[in-house]
C-alpha cells in the first residue's frame, strides 16, 4: 500500500467497525471498547503532514505506532499475548518453516506485526480515549484486556489474476498458457490475523467481524470510499479480500469457507499420493492370500493455504 492510501483506508476502518461491541463473557453481557493502531511508512525521522492522518490522530481514532518504550508497542505486545494463547503451539512448530530462521517464533511474529501499514482493530474491556484530546506520548492506549484483535492492511498481491484473461475470451491461441496473468498485480485487503480469546467465541463475532465489517471496508476501497473522506489512489485492480489459514484450522476453515472464499489460484494445495500395499514376509500382502490389496491413499497438507473473497 502506498502512504497515500493509509490515510483512505483507515477512515474506512473507522467508518466500517463499530466503537462499541456487545459480547457475553462468562454468561454476563459486556460492552467492549473499540481501540484502532496503525504502522506508519517510514518517513525519515519526520512525522507524516497528510492533515486527515492528523486529525484521525488528534480525534482518538487511530494510534501510530512508536517503537519500544512506548505505549503503543505495549499494545502490540498485548496482542502477541492473545495469539500466544490461541496459536503459539501452532507457530512454535512451523515457525523455523515459514520464517526460514532459528528465532523464536515471537520475536519473527513481532517483527512481522511492526509491518507497514498494518492496522490493528481491538476491542477491549473498560472505556478508551476515543473521544478524548490527543494525550502526552506514550499514553492513548485503551484500559482493561484486550479481549479480540483483527491486523490487515491493504496491499498489492501477484498470482489472484491468473485465469482471467482465459474466463474473459482473451488470449485464445497465443500459445503461453495464459501466464501473462502470473505477475499481475491486484489490490487486496490482506487479513493477518483474526484472533479471540475462548472467553469470546461461540457469538458468532467471527462472522460479524470479518463478513460484515472487515468486508464493508474492502467494499469502501473498490468503490472509493464515502463522500467528504479522502480519495484512494489505487493504478491496479482491486480483488477482494485475502487471508492465510493453517490448513489443520477446521474452525477457521469452515467460517471463510461459509463466507464464500475460496483457495485462490496460486495457494499451496493438498496432494495425494498411492502408496504400495506392504507385502509381510510370507509374500502376502493387507488383503490376505486370496486378494489383492488396492494402493493406499494418503493426502499431505501443506502447512497453510491462501484464500481470497472475490468482490
Amino acid at each position: 500500500m502506498e502512504q497515500a492510501n493509509l490515510a483512505p483506508f483507515l477512515h474506512a476502518v473507522v467508518d466500517h467497525f463499530p466503537e462499541r461491541l456487545s459480547v457475553s463473557v462468562d454468561g454476563n453481557t459486556e460492552t467492549l471498547h473499540r481501540y484502532i493502531q496503525y504502522n506508519p511508512f517510514p518517513t525519515n525521522g519526520e512525522k507524516p503532514a497528510e492533515e486527515s492522518l492528523t486529525l484521525l490522530q488528534s480525534t482518538g481514532e487511530a494510534r501510530a505506532y512508536e517503537p519500544s518504550p512506548s505505549a503503543t508497542h505495549t499494545h502490540l505486545l498485548r496482542l502477541l499475548r492473545i495469539l500466544d494463547a490461541n496459536l503459539g503451539a501452532k507457530y512454535a512448530s512451523v515457525s523455523r518453516k515459514i520464517y526460514e530462521n532459528r528465532k523464536p517464533w515471537q520475536s519473527n511474529k513481532l517483527e512481522e506485526m511492526q509491518s507497514p501499514g498494518l492496522v490493528y482493530v481491538s476491542y477491549h474491556r473498560g472505556n478508551s480515549v476515543a473521544q478524548q484530546s490527543q494525550p502526552e506520548k506514550g499514553a492513548g492506549v485503551p484500559e482493561g484486556d484486550a479481549l479480540l484483535f483483527l491486523s490487515f492492511m491493504l496491499t498489492e498481491e501477484t498470482g489472484l489474476l491468473l485465469g482471467d484473461s482465459e474466463q474473459n475470451g482473451e488470449g485464445e491461441g497465443t500459445g503461453d498458457d495464459n501466464n501473462g496473468d502470473e505477475d499481475a498485480l491486484a489490490a487486496v485487503v490482506f487479513l493477518y490475523e483474526i484472533q479471540l480469546l475462548q472467553a469470546v467465541r461461540g457469538q458468532g463475532l467471527g462472522w460479524k467481524l470479518l463478513g460484515t465489517h472487515l468486508r464493508s471496508v474492502a467494499e469502501s476501497v473498490g468503490k472509493g470510499n464515502r463522500p467528504g473522506a479522502p480519495e484512494f489512489a489505487l493504478a491496479i485492480p482491486f480483488l477482494g479480500i485475502e487471508l492465510t489459514v493453517f490448513s489443520d484450522n477446521e474452525a477457521a476453515l469452515g467460517l471463510y469457507r461459509s463466507l464464500g472464499m475460496e483457495l485462490t489460484p496460486d495457494s499451496p494445495r493438498d496432494t495425494v499420493a498411492q502408496l504400495e500395499p506392504r507385502r509381510t514376509r510370507s509374500g502376502g500382502n493387507r488383503a490376505g492370500a486370496s486378494g489383492t490389496a488396492a494402493p493406499l491413499t494418503v493426502t499431505r497438507k501443506p502447512v497453510y493455504y491462501l484464500y481470497y473473497l472475490r468482490m
